[in-house]
């Protein structure tokens, strides 16, 4: 689980590389990353959802999460 500062550091480090889109606020400031079907030249696209929220087929439809 990350925070948002914490994501918002990761996003801009080189390993990263811009790839991590935060999709909804969480309101206790806690996130995971999943990983999305979508890629690019700089890699994987991974969207942070918060931790509480449940991964059902509509979310994953959604978020293109893998």
């Amino acid at each position: 689980m990350y925070s948002s500062t914490s994501l918002s550091s990761m996003n801009y480090s080189r390993t990263w590389n811009h790839c991590i889109t935060i999709a909804e606020k969480s309101t206790q400031d806690s996130y995971k990353l999943h990983a999305t079907g979508d890629a690019d030249l700089n890699g994987r696209k991974y969207v942070a959802l918060p931790a509480s929220k449940v991964i059902t087929p509509e979310v994953k439809r959604r978020y293109n999460i893998m």
